[in-house]
């Protein structure tokens, strides 16, 4: 994907917490064994030293867009414990997130496995992981999180579109009008899951009339899209007028193609998806 190339905001990856996480050390290869692709069960680990890996920054335009994933990185450590190679060997899928851990870990020095006595270079893996932070919303409920972040985004941008890129505002409306007729009937299913699960925690507490769990669980998921949202907002206002035209005029194509209707969340959540599909065999 072209550095400069701005993306389309996605619900999935704005939470109120980002980070980006180092989740394994690197386990380094003597250049007289094999290259980073070898097998690595048997090889010592080794740690970074203290002070000389930053935790990547998570790009800003991979924020916006949503873009998470991990990413596997082969290294090539000198003697003297720098990093003299970094290549990409699994991709987190987005150019932007690989480039940033490559970047993350050049200052890096790490401690080198001694061979014969002597430091030797070596090969190893790291892998670098950028990802949400999770919040409150229990697993069974990930799903609902995720599909009110959608309808609110996609009713927060389109607003943003029709009154800041009124050469797109007619596209838009008609985009918005098409993604609602698909999807406001997918919703209503949800919000009955949503209470179905409420009744539930209710019951589990011994006392139906007890409201206080569903309130905290309602106030997590309201927040949980809330700053997100309001941040993409901002986003988009904080554009120059060309660009977010152009951005306006593919949120609705978007729109129109299908790629945020709330069944693409549906299906990344077995909880909700099993969920729904037990409403629809119980209904007469």
């Amino acid at each position: 994907m072209p550095a400069n190339r701005r993306c389309l905001p996605h619900p999935m990856g704005l939470t109120r917490s980002i980070r980006a996480a180092l989740l394994t050390l690197p386990l380094l290869l003597p250049l007289a064994g094999a290259r980073a692709g070898a097998d690595h069960d048997d090889l010592p680990a080794v740690k970074g030293l203290p002070g000389t890996c930053a935790t990547p920054a998570y790009p800003r335009e991979s924020l916006i867009a949503g873009e998470s994933g991990s990413v596997l990185l082969s290294l090539l450590v000198a003697a003297d414990g720098h990093v003299e190679k970094i290549e990409v060997a699994q991709s987190s899928g987005f150019e932007r997130l690989d480039r940033a851990a490559v970047d993350a870990m050049r200052p890096c020095r790490f401690t080198p496995p001694i061979v014969d006595g002597q430091p030797a270079s070596a090969w190893g893996k790291m892998k670098v992981t950028f990802a949400p932070q999770q919040g409150l919303v229990p697993p069974a409920l990930a799903g609902v999180s995720q599909a009110l972040h959608m309808r609110k985004f996609v009713a927060v941008m389109g607003h943003g579109c029709s009154s800041r890129a009124p050469e797109q505002a007619d596209a838009v409306q008609a985009a918005l009008l098409a993604w609602h007729q698909r999807n406001d009937s997918v919703a209503a299913q949800i919000n009955a899951y949503k209470e179905r699960y409420y009744e539930q925690v209710r019951r589990q507490s011994g006392d139906p009339t007890i409201r206080d769990p569903q309130q905290r669980l309602e106030w997590e998921l309201q927040s949980t899209s809330d700053q997100p949202v309001a941040s993409a907002a901002a986003w988009l206002r904080a554009l120059p007028p060309d660009e977010r035209g152009r951005y306006c005029e593919r949120f609705s194509q978007q729109l129109i193609a299908g790629q945020l209707d709330l069944q693409s969340v549906i299906i990344r959540f077995p909880e909700l998806e099993a969920g729904l599909a037990s409403t629809s065999t119980a209904s007469p």
